[in-house]
């Protein structure tokens, strides 16, 4: 009998790497206190820029996402107040995405 093979190279994307978020300032009054977003020193392959930025806030750190932006924005840095959080810290969110809608996810808490 005969034989035969094949070889399938498949190459993926992953996410945006090795950036950092900050909210400053990390407590506020809500509705009032003007919350400063930075995305800053993210790094993708070459072939998957440009790098877009999303921006929410969860009411806990598993909760359900609220987007502070209604799509992809092109800003690594954004500026909003942020509601009244009974009883707990929110949890802001940013999101960095590539060319190819891979993205990476990072939070951090703030007190309002």
């Amino acid at each position: 009998g005969s034989s035969s093979s094949a070889v399938v190279s498949l190459t993926t994307n992953g996410p945006p790497t090795s950036g950092i978020f900050v909210v400053s300032p990390a407590k506020g009054s809500a509705l009032t206190t003007d919350f400063q977003f930075a995305l800053a020193h993210w790094s993708d392959d070459a072939d998957d820029y440009p790098l877009t930025y999303t921006y929410g806030y969860r009411f806990s750190a598993t909760g359900e996402l609220t987007p502070l932006v209604a799509d992809q924005y092109a800003s690594a840095w954004f500026v909003t107040t942020l509601p009244q959080a009974k009883d707990v810290n929110l949890t802001c969110v940013g999101r960095v995405f590539d060319r190819y809608l891979s993205y990476a996810e990072v939070s951090f808490p703030v007190t309002v």
